[in-house]
């Protein structure tokens, strides 16, 4: 034991105890001292002191000594922390808390590797640049290492500290990279390459992921165990400088095993999720869902390498808050929440299996596309139709009106069909049943992914439409239009499927107008979605008021005819058709549209959503005479082809 450093002695009376106990009444009363844990924490009150005992002692030595020597941590660690700097003391005293309180250093590390982490990225990085990123993560330690000498701390022990601190963490960076890979730019393309995982071509194995992620483990815990069981002082005095038992424990103890273990069977079950999600397609899922997807997998390692921590030593932490939760660039742990038989703790700090709150909700959110993705695939088996990728669109992208849509395809509310004769080149159209469904009939469905997500905004478009001739069809168009135009705008946003949104010219039309303002995206809709803003002629009664509308083939305006004769020609206008004659009414638009809709029924007309208002029988057009060509000086009147006749013979004498 004399020929043992501090560290050495130390971890071989928290591994072995050899107890004397003499013969007789009284030394068995006088019993022997406990001994305490090496990591005892002096926040404990004195007569609880038995939670920080690692061999329990006997007697009236064991009840004393062994509140004695609590007494004695609390008292060390009091004066410890008046005569620390300023910037390693606690900020609030956390005493009888569970949470304990950080300082200024702990926060300064925190912070600089979230700094380091915006300026390296995400992902996997070139050799130079990870090793300048482990030098950089030390700059707040180097720093502080001066500060700690300026304080009276000892320089050799500091500097060792230091020293010790930056050996671990380029060891483990180059251990990482010779077993993981870096990246390399290869035909001007970067490549993670030079890796034992790419030596062995390891690939999709999820056996073979799993035991390099144990070498790796196992590996970067002796190398920080034998950096740390390095006594730099010690070797320039020639003294023992090598703490076996330290390294013993830290490589091959039960906490470092229990490491390599719970890494292991963490990397098995993400993986073993993971190849399996391979097999499946998600084409159409906005990245919401799938990095949810992605993220599950992720959770259920953290689940599985947690449980197994906890199983084998009675306690686990987790990080509930993370980085990555407010950008998707940086992962850098920030509250750390340890749980088990020592009870429960919790500190600012990057320690524990990465489960934090966002990536649990994102999670959920894979959940969810998971069961959506069977229900689909399901339905796209049943019906023979091509609608996995516009489905998913659809639910992932889609407004209010198009999740009910959705949600009613798989109520059997609304039934899709595919018609490759449209009329008038229309991409959709919705028909009544007549019995509380529709159908959508599409002119293409295809599991192509710029086809199927442009199918899905095509279903969208046709969520405001109930297949039900009305007067407030003119308005339901301008609400599809602005509702398949800002699902456009979603997917455009999302950048998984840009190039269906640029490369279809009626939705980037559609978007810039969009962008135009509201008035303007009105305007735009109705001249290019609803055909019946031409063509009228409307004929009004002795009172002023609208009898009759008709189709006259006037592309430009709206004419309207006195009970006189007197013929007036409206410009259309960013009303709908409805609203524009019941403007001309001398009423409300938005009030008297469904009025004249119904005049427009009764004059022979028909709205529907393929074609619009159009003429349904005879009387809904208007057949000009040679009057309207020959005559045009003539006060016309909307009259009976007698009267017609009549004034034409009072004009010709």
């Amino acid at each position: 034991m004399d020929s043992l450093s501090g560290k050495a002695k130390t971890a071989y009376e928290q591994s072995e105890r050899i107890v004397e106990l003499k013969a007789g009444e009284f030394n068995e009363w006088v019993g022997y001292a406990p001994v305490f844990k090496s990591d005892a924490n002096p926040g404990v009150d004195i007569e609880n002191f038995m939670a920080n005992v690692r061999f329990p002692g006997y007697g009236e030595t064991g009840r004393l000594m062994g509140m004695f020597i609590q007494h004695k941590m609390i008292e060390g660690a009091g004066e410890a922390a008046c005569d620390a700097p300023f910037y390693s003391r606690k900020l609030w005293d956390d005493r009888g808390s569970w949470f304990s309180a950080p300082s200024i250093r702990s926060l300064a590390d925190i912070a600089l590797t979230v700094a380091v982490a915006v300026a390296t990225g995400p992902g996997a990085l070139g050799m130079s640049t990870m090793l300048a990123a482990a030098g950089a993560n030390m700059i707040d330690d180097a720093i502080f290492t001066m500060m700690d000498i300026a304080n009276g701390l000892d320089a050799g022990d500091a500097l060792q500290g230091f020293a010790k601190k930056g050996l671990v963490s380029v060891a483990t960076s180059f251990i990482g990279a010779k077993i993981n890979g870096v990246v390399n730019i290869v035909d001007k393309a970067p490549v993670v390459t030079g890796g034992l995982a790419q030596a062995l071509n390891v690939g999709d194995s999820v056996m073979s992921s799993t035991l390099l992620k144990g070498a790796e483990i196992m590996a970067s815990n002796i190398a920080s165990s034998a950096i740390n069981a390095l006594d730099f002082e010690a070797m320039f005095k020639g003294r023992d400088f090598f703490d076996e038992r330290g390294f013993n424990e830290g490589a091959f103890g039960k906490g470092a095993m229990t490491g390599v273990v719970a890494g292991m069977a963490g990397n098995f079950v993400s993986g073993s999720f993971n190849s399996a999600m391979k097999s499946q397609s998600f084409a159409g899922f906005s990245s919401t869902y799938t990095n949810g997807i992605k993220n599950l997998g992720a959770t259920l390692g953290g689940l599985a390498s947690t449980g197994v921590t906890y199983g084998m030593t009675g306690n686990a932490t987790v990080n509930l808050l993370n980085m990555s939760m407010f950008s998707d660039k940086l992962n850098t742990g920030l509250f750390e929440l340890s749980f088990g038989k020592d009870g429960v703790h919790g500190a600012i700090g990057m320690g524990g299996t990465d489960l934090n709150v966002g990536k649990l909700v994102s999670s959920l959110n894979g959940i969810n596309a998971l069961y959506q993705n069977g229900r689909i695939n399901d339905y796209a088996a049943e019906t023979g139709l091509e609608a996995n990728v516009a489905l998913r669109t659809l639910f992932s992208y889609g407004d209010s009106a198009g999740r009910e849509t959705y949600s009613d395809i798989f109520r059997g509310d609304t039934k899709l069909a595919v018609d490759k004769n449209l009329a008038d080149n229309a991409m959709a159209k919705t028909v009544d049943n007549g019995n509380g469904t529709k159908t959508i009939f599409l002119t293409s469905l295809s599991n192509n992914v710029n086809a199927g997500v442009n199918a899905g905004i095509v279903l969208q478009h046709e969520a405001y439409r109930d297949g039900v001739d009305s007067g407030d069809q003119e308005a339901e168009t301008r609400s599809s239009v602005r509702g398949h135009t800002e699902m456009a705008i979603r997917v455009r946003d999302d950048k998984m499927y840009v190039n269906a949104i640029t490369y279809n010219q009626n939705l980037t039309n559609d978007i810039a107008a969009y962008e135009s303002g509201s008035a303007a995206f009105d305007a735009y809709a109705n001249k290019k979605y609803d055909s019946s803003g031409d063509y009228w002629r409307v004929t009004k009664d002795a009172n002023g008021k609208v009898v009759k509308v008709q189709d006259d083939g006037d592309r430009n305006n709206i004419t309207v005819v006195s009970a006189t004769g007197e013929i007036i020609k409206v410009k259309r206008n960013q009303l709908t058709l409805s609203e524009q004659i019941a403007q001309i009414n001398g009423d409300e638009p938005s009030v008297g549209k469904d009025a004249m809709s119904q005049v427009m029924i009764e004059s022979g007309l028909y709205y529907n959503d393929r074609d619009k208002w159009h003429v349904k029988t005879n009387e809904g057009r208007y057949t000009p005479t040679y009057l309207d060509y020959m005559y045009p000086g003539i006060i016309q009147k909307e009259t009976t082809e007698s009267i017609r006749r009549t004034e034409e013979a009072e004009y010709r004498a």
